[in-house]
């Protein structure tokens, strides 16, 4: 697993390095992780040695997040 999801008070915590071979299970982890409501989600810009098409899955992912109305910070990576 090249992710990882961890809830760190009111903040999920998300961390995601490539080979990213399962995208669909990641964001299960994120979804889960959403309950309940945290206050932000401490997501990365890129991922590091990752695809185009990781960089257009995590775009997806910030888009989703920002249309759920989460709060989102940026991680280092």
């Amino acid at each position: 697993m090249a992710w990882a999801v961890q809830r760190n008070g009111a903040t999920v915590r998300v961390e995601i390095g490539a080979p990213v071979e399962d995208w669909d299970s990641l964001m299960e982890d994120v979804n889960a992780a959403l309950d309940p409501r945290p206050a932000a989600v401490s997501l990365p810009r890129r991922v590091e040695g990752g695809t185009g098409s990781d960089a257009e899955r995590l775009r997806m992912l910030w888009a989703l997040l920002s249309m759920r109305g989460l709060t989102i910070q940026r991680a280092a990576g």
